[in-house]
């Protein structure tokens, strides 16, 4: 009966031969993985910056061209013609 369990000695000796640390592959697996999520948020955070850039540059435009209206609106002869 004693040969059929293992002592608490020997159940030790096993869990600290399965502890001894991570496989070359599963290293490998893990830094592709994690490359992988940076690039992508790297490319996120890139397109993100881009629209907002356009988004500051497009509301500018807006502004410009409601001015330029409020003006044609109001009658004024000059209107299409002075500078901003």
């Amino acid at each position: 009966m004693h040969n059929i369990f293992k002592t608490r000695r020997a159940l030790r000796r096993d869990v600290r031969r399965t502890r001894q640390g991570f496989t070359l592959i599963e290293v490998l697996v893990a830094i592709t993985i994690l490359a992988g999520v940076v690039l992508t948020m790297a490319m996120s955070t890139t397109s993100s910056a881009r629209s907002v850039a356009t988004s500051g540059v497009r509301s500018r435009a807006q502004a410009m061209v409601d001015q330029q209206i409020a003006r044609a609106r109001t009658g004024s002869d000059r209107a299409m013609h002075e500078p901003l």
